[in-house]
């Protein structure tokens, strides 16, 4: 009697039954707790059936109305503007990402190497104009050496407003009709798209290679 009291709340309906036999002995206990753990496996197998039944009925669901399919079908659905790919956006493009932080680099790389030929520049002039007489002298005192600096040059700095890496650059686009063709990094601006890689040669004298050529569609800005 002490064991059928112990038993846990679990087994509350199967204590119930057997204190509500007549007698108790040992083989009738043997065999009710027999009955009860075959019945018990029973229903764990029929419970095991049925939520994989429902798992795999969810998995293959095509109801229109079914919050499960829309929100596996979103998800293939988006498509990233940058590498064109589905399932992600561009703000979690890894390619994005790796180009973005390669552009930043060459960027500083190009404007270290602006710096160090504009001191080589200016410190080969100084060296080479010998004053020859006084008026000579005099006559430089008054020459000013003009010199592009760093104006061919963008900002490396990713907080400035003008640095064209910064995403919100994306809203404007000054065009050159003068020039032949502009170079963007934005692949997902372009039309008819084709591969096209050439040497491009930039104003710090660094070389460059193309990606592709393509059309744009301009909405210009008055």
């Amino acid at each position: 009697m002490a064991i059928i009291r112990a038993l846990p709340d679990q087994y509350a309906h199967f204590t119930s039954s057997l204190l509500l036999l007549g007698t108790l002995d040992k083989t009738q206990l043997r065999d009710a707790f027999l009955a009860e753990e075959v019945n018990r496996r029973r229903r764990a197998e029929v419970d095991s059936a049925l939520h994989s039944s429902s798992t795999t009925a969810n998995s293959t669901c095509t109801h229109p109305n079914c919050h499960h399919c829309n929100q596996s079908t979103t998800s293939t659905r988006v498509q990233c503007d940058f590498c064109g790919l589905l399932g992600h956006t561009q703000d979690k493009c890894h390619r994005y990402i790796a180009s973005r932080q390669q552009a930043v680099e060459g960027a500083k790389n190009r404007y270290k190497r602006g710096n160090k030929a504009q001191a080589g520049s200016s410190n080969s002039q100084n060296t080479s104009q010998q004053p020859k007489s006084s008026a000579n002298n005099a006559n430089s005192s008054t020459v000013v050496t003009e010199s592009a600096g760093n104006a061919s040059l963008c900002s490396i700095h990713p907080s400035d407003p003008h640095c064209p890496l910064q995403l919100d650059a994306d809203i404007d686009w000054n065009a050159d009709t003068g020039t032949t063709s502009h170079m963007t990094p934005h692949r997902h601006w372009m039309h008819h798209y084709t591969p096209y890689r050439v040497p491009i040669k930039l104003a710090d004298h660094t070389v460059v290679y193309s990606a592709g050529v393509g059309t744009v569609v301009f909405n210009p800005v008055m």
